[in-house]
């Protein structure tokens, strides 16, 4: 969608918390989050554009995996967001929340016997939210999401 310099902006503060990660195919490792706000869908898409004005990012602290779960209690207070609204059609912009799921293991967790000290990092997945759809929400929403290329 292109939009014109003549269009309204809305502005709109995020209250997010990512409560945990089930299911994780292993047993130790510990897991983190790297979480983007941007005005395109596909993470692919505008990784070149991270530095824009529009993006957000933010990562979260490495947290050990339990039992096939991790618990985040990751939790990010009044993020601005700005939306455009075209001033003919009156429809607002898309502004997407990415967040990619990765896995961390030790060297020596895995089985590798070398001295080592590096860690075997994986992509898990990944969510993506378009944020527009919630601008009229005023109350907590609770949602649970499957991860998209995962594993």
């Amino acid at each position: 969608m292109f939009l014109k310099p003549s269009s309204k902006k809305h502005h709109f503060e995020l209250d997010l918390e990512i409560s945990e990660l089930t299911n994780i195919p292993q047993l130790t490792g510990t897991s983190f989050l790297v979480l983007t706000i941007s005005n395109h869908r596909s993470v692919k898409n505008h990784q070149s554009r991270l530095h824009t004005k529009s993006t957000f990012k933010d990562n979260s602290k490495k947290i050990p995996i339990k039992n096939h779960k991790c618990n985040f209690n990751y939790e990010l207070k009044k993020i601005p967001i700005k939306l455009y609204e075209e001033s003919k059609t009156k429809i607002l912009s898309d502004k997407w929340l990415h967040i990619t799921f990765y896995t961390e293991i030790k060297n020596n967790e895995s089985g590798n016997s070398s001295n080592n000290s590096a860690n075997n990092r994986s992509k898990l997945g990944l969510v993506e939210i378009n944020l527009t759809e919630y601008v009229n929400d005023r109350e907590k929403i609770n949602n649970r999401y499957l991860l998209q290329e995962s594993k």
